[in-house]
């Protein structure tokens, strides 16, 4: 909880209950910028300038997750590996 405490936004939350529902603690996993954003947007979008927003968006959470610990590294444009802290 002191993870999910530390979050500020919205977004940051619903992507860190996901993660943790498949990430172990010590773990990493690969993952893609768009699967993020299915987890906060579930509904697909089409239009150019809403998906560029929710990706930056996404971004944004994600460095919220880095500050309370996570690994985080982008190994190819919108590719993550992401790891869960073993203090989590």
């Amino acid at each position: 909880m002191v993870e999910v405490r530390a979050l500020q936004t919205d977004p940051a939350r619903l992507i860190h209950q996901r993660l943790c529902g498949f990430i172990d603690v010590g773990k990493s996993r690969r993952i893609e910028l768009d699967t993020l954003c299915a987890y906060v947007w579930p509904h697909e979008a089409t239009n150019p300038n809403t998906i560029k927003k929710r990706r930056q968006t996404a971004r944004r959470a994600l460095a919220e997750l880095a500050a309370v610990g996570w690994k985080l590294d982008e190994y190819a444009k919108g590719k993550w590996e992401i790891g869960r802290s073993k203090a989590s």
